[in-house]
Order: C-alpha cells, then structure tokens, then sequence
C-alpha cells in the first residue's frame, strides 16, 4: 500500500499513515454512545451498537449522507470561494517545507 506523501499529516491518518487510511476523524464507538447518551439519556445496548455498525455499511440513506458530505468538502476544496483557504493553505507549505527539509 502507498505510504501517505506528507509525513506531517500522519496525525489524521491511522497509525501506519497509508494513503487509503480516512482523511476524516474515524466514529469512534465512544462518540456514538456519548450521543446516545446526550438525546436519550443511555448508552446503547450492544445489540443497537451492532446495529448502529450495519446501519453505516447498509442504509442508503446513511450512504447518500457520507457521499454527500465528501461531495460538498470536495466543491468547497475546489471552488476555494473569496480565498477562504488561505490560511489553511499557508499552513500546508509550511508544514510540507519542513517535511521535505527535515525528509
């Protein structure tokens, strides 16, 4: 598997930094039943945490969601509207300069 261009960005990467691994903060099974907890007052039973499981993988409309959300970060990344990443992008040749400075 192709080992991920900037080592700097390893941190939102899982461990090993490959490419494939999510450029997104993984759903930890913890945040899901903190915000159980916060709207019903409980924490899941592990029979509705394996449903919460199937119900990412299956459910279109969970899909449909996901795909959306990449689809608008995309038109965002893209579109770059009143150069509202350029602090972002600032921070990015920094970071890729001392990579590549420090290999």
């Amino acid at each position: 598997m192709k080992k991920s261009k900037y080592k700097w960005f390893k941190w939102w990467h899982l461990e090993n930094g490959d490419a494939d691994d999510p450029i997104v903060f993984v759903i930890t099974e913890e945040m899901i039943q903190e915000l159980a907890e916060a709207n019903w007052d409980r924490r899941l039973t592990d029979l509705e945490m394996h449903r919460v499981l199937y119900a990412f993988t299956e459910s279109d409309e969970i899909i449909n969601s996901r795909d959306n959300a990449m689809l608008d970060a995309i038109c965002s990344a893209v579109e770059n509207k009143d150069n509202e990443w350029v602090g972002i992008d600032e921070w990015f040749y920094k970071e890729k300069q001392k990579e590549e400075k420090n290999g």
